[in-house]
């Protein structure tokens, strides 16, 4: 390569660089004022672009002689910092919540937040005892799907106590309980729960039969099971608040899991 080539190489490589994507297009009228406009932090909190060039313009009109000028900027640093502490509060509310979501799952508790028309945004406490026993690995994936699964058709027997209530749509306050063919997904629910039932109290039964469930005594292994698969799975209760003592709640573990078990073959979940 001779001298004119590595001269004419190193030419091009010396260009400068392209600006980056943060920097705006300068316009016709850009004096670039904002170039290198200074990051403003108050109260522990950066401003915006925005907000930092209200409140650079503002701190220059407030050393204005013009009093309209002057009352214009006190107007202006006061909005800001109406805004400054709407952002503070924010985050409050945001660690906040994490902390008490946090708090909330130890104990079996999911923290979210309502969609109810009227509530919306509000911080909302729900339990759900069967979520509790998948997180601390008591239960299967196979188990717990299959737990949703029962507590689908469940909740269908009484729609107005779902463990999630649904959000408020006025556009359907007509339909009854879920809209068109309401009662034959109801009574398609009813069906497998009786099938779940039977197969729990060892009864051969498909979906769709009419047999009656044995009479049993309600300590019988399979009313226990069937009791704990209502209450855990369906209503969302805690083993905790059922029942006291280690035995007792080890053995209602048991029930459960073998409810959920026959669940899993109703559902046909692999």
């Amino acid at each position: 390569m001779s001298k004119a080539d590595r001269r004419k190489k190193r030419q091009r490589y010396a260009k400068p660089s392209a600006p980056g994507s943060w920097r705006r297009p300068v316009e016709a009228n850009d004096n670039h004022a904002n170039d290198n406009l200074e990051r403003v932090k108050i109260n522990g909190v950066w401003l915006t672009e925005n907000q930092a060039l209200r409140y650079h313009d503002a701190v220059a009109n407030l050393a204005s002689r013009d009093l309209t000028k002057r009352r214009a900027a006190e107007s202006v640093l006061l909005q800001l910092e109406h805004e400054v502490r709407a952002r503070i509060e924010d985050k409050v509310v945001e660690r906040g919540l994490k902390e008490r979501h946090e708090l909330e799952a130890l104990r079996g508790m999911a923290v979210g937040v309502s969609d109810i028309e009227g509530a919306v945004g509000v911080a909302m406490v729900t339990k759900d005892g069967l979520a509790h026993l998948f997180a601390r690995n008591s239960i299967t994936k196979q188990q717990h799907t299959a737990g949703q699964r029962f507590r689908t058709d469940y909740e269908k027997l009484n729609p107005e106590r779902q463990l999630t209530p649904p959000q408020l749509d006025p556009a359907k306050e007509n339909i009854p309980h879920g809209g068109d063919n309401w009662d034959d997904k109801r009574t398609e629910a009813i069906d497998r729960l009786h099938c779940i039932y039977r197969m729990i109290c060892g009864v051969d039964g498909t979906p769709g039969d009419k047999g009656m469930l044995p009479l049993l005594p309600r300590d019988h292994p399979s009313m226990r099971s069937i009791a704990a698969l209502n209450l855990i799975a369906g209503q969302g209760f805690l083993i905790n608040e059922l029942a006291t003592g280690s035995r007792a709640r080890a053995r209602m573990k048991d029930d459960l899991t073998f409810a959920l078990d026959a669940c899993a073959i109703v559902h046909d979940i692999d």
